[in-house]
């Protein structure tokens, strides 16, 4: 969860090819896509691929102060959505994010932008991200706890 109710990211994967903000789904009909339309079954639903894009530039919103506090220039946030269900059918066609079955994302995570020099190199910088989306973690707990 992100404060404010700014998203409510699956998975983030940050490794040296960059920051993954991954929207998992698990249908097991038919799915459609052309472009950020979306469809189950033919009935048209809200945008996977938008929430997607919205869920990562939340993560990168919200971890732009630990970079700023770390000297670093803040990477862009790669929006995936990987379905896990291996029963899904899907017609995909012109997605605005990549689409992806769960056997493909750790290959495609692998392969992104390896021509490109590593975004997040810093160890120091790894524990501060991986220490701020920790306590990002806690405060829904709170919350509870007192409300």
């Amino acid at each position: 969860m992100l404060p404010d109710g700014r998203g409510n990211v699956d998975h983030l994967v940050m490794g040296p090819n960059g920051l993954f903000a991954i929207e998992t789904k698990n249908y097991s009909t038919f799915v459609k896509c052309s472009g950020d339309d979306w469809f189950v079954n033919g009935k048209k639903i809200r945008s996977l691929s938008k929430q997607a894009k919205r869920n990562a530039i939340a993560v990168r919103e919200n971890l732009a102060a630990v970079f700023a506090d770390q000297g670093n220039r803040l990477p862009f946030v790669t929006a995936l959505l990987v379905f896990v269900n291996g029963n899904g059918r899907f017609s995909i066609k012109n997605p605005t994010v990549p689409v992806l079955r769960s056997s493909e994302l750790a290959e495609f995570i692998a392969w992104y932008n390896s021509a490109r020099p590593p975004s997040i190199t810093s160890p120091k910088l790894r524990r501060a991200i991986v220490h701020h989306l920790h306590l990002l973690q806690q405060k829904p707990d709170k919350w509870v706890a007192n409300g």
